[in-house]
């Protein structure tokens, strides 16, 4: 092929309910972003994933747990939906 096709792609995301516990998300996610790399060599699609890219697009806010992690891990620095109500 000599030309860019255009496409669409589908965000894989990690759901769970109130019933998960704050320390099992925050271990969830901790595990994720301290082995990245090995993380995105699970599969080809996560190929091109970066850590900012894992909470771009988000049609739902994050579990209070992830967004504390992430905050953590990138120093306050985040941008995801407000929660409802």
């Amino acid at each position: 092929m000599d030309h860019d096709v255009n496409s669409i792609g589908v965000k894989a995301v990690l759901v769970t309910d109130k019933s998960m516990s704050d320390t099992a998300v925050a271990a969830v996610v901790k595990a994720i972003l301290d082995n990245f790399d090995e993380y995105k060599s699970l599969h080809p699609a996560l190929a091109s994933v970066t850590k900012e890219s894992l909470v771009e697009g988000l049609s739902a806010p994050l579990h209070p747990a992830a967004e504390a992690e992430f905050k953590k891990s990138w120093h306050n620095k985040i941008n995801q939906p407000s929660r409802a109500g």
